[in-house]
């Protein structure tokens, strides 16, 4: 029969294995402290904005075409997007034109990423690297290689614009999260082994105590067995004559002499002898 989860049940269970429960924990926040601190890296976003603009034959001209001109630009727009985000070939571009421009051979790690609202042809364009004139060399260069690169492969002018210039980052645009995954780590790490621990005697079906019979099966107590063990002592805090010295405990003959009594039992086989 399995046992119910009772508070009773659970602080029981927390009783028996809180030292566990915080050795791991404290091992889980130690790792996770070291892990985050030794990873983490000061990442730096430049921010810059670039309009699509349509060619005239393909502007809205009446308010009758007016969601399938919207729908047509909202497709244009992610298509530029795409291109400019996964192109492994303006990914080339960009590599070139940064190394020729800012004269060096170093091409620092970059990731880019845009946002756009869906009602206007605006994109927002986020370039991230680990120094912020990194971050912004890079940015400015994407937006200065972004409109030649469409205009190349569309055959139309002017289909990309700069509306805002590459800012300069001056705060990391990461945070330290040490602290924050240090807790996450030291709560499930007392967490886990505490529920295992309920788990276990949840499905513990040993009687170990008269409460387990009234708790779990309903049975009513008649009777105790006290364990002797707790009283007889063992043989090797017994005396050379089999006499302990603790403290109001019985033992081989059956007496009970007080703390640091020594007194030595009569022999019953051995007699009297005047005095001898």
């Amino acid at each position: 029969m399995k046992k119910e989860l009772t508070p009773a049940g659970i602080l029981r269970s927390l009783g028996k294995c809180w030292w566990i429960c915080t050795i791991v924990a404290i091992i889980f926040a130690t790792g996770a402290f070291f892990y985050s601190r030794f990873n983490y890296r000061e990442a730096y976003t430049s921010r810059a904005q670039i309009m699509v603009r349509f060619s005239s034959e393909d502007e809205i001209s009446s308010a009758t075409s007016a969601v399938q001109g919207a729908n047509y630009a909202q497709k244009v727009l992610n298509t530029y997007v795409s291109i400019l985000k996964s192109s492994n070939d303006f990914k080339n571009y960009l590599k070139q034109t940064y190394l020729l421009k800012y004269n060096t051979t170093e091409f620092p790690r970059y990731a880019v990423s845009f946002t756009n609202d869906s009602e206007t042809q605006l994109v927002n364009v986020h370039m991230t690297a680990y120094k912020p004139e990194y971050a912004f060399q890079l940015c400015e260069t994407f937006v200065e290689c972004a409109p030649k690169y469409i205009e190349e492969r569309t055959g139309k002018e002017d289909e990309l614009r700069i509306t805002d210039n590459a800012t300069l980052p001056v705060t990391p645009s990461n945070q330290d999260n040490s602290a924050r995954n240090t807790i996450i780590a030291a709560l499930l790490g007392f967490l886990v082994p505490f529920a295992v621990a309920v788990v276990i005697d949840l499905f513990d079906v040993r009687i170990l105590a008269a409460e387990d019979l009234r708790t779990t099966y309903k049975y009513p107590v008649l009777g105790e067995i006290p364990d002797f063990t707790r009283y007889s002592g063992s043989r090797s805090s017994r005396g050379r004559y089999g006499y302990s010295r603790g403290y109001g405990y019985a033992y081989r003959y059956g007496y009970n002499y007080g703390y640091g009594s020594y007194q030595k039992p009569q022999n019953p086989t051995e007699k009297k002898t005047g005095g001898k």
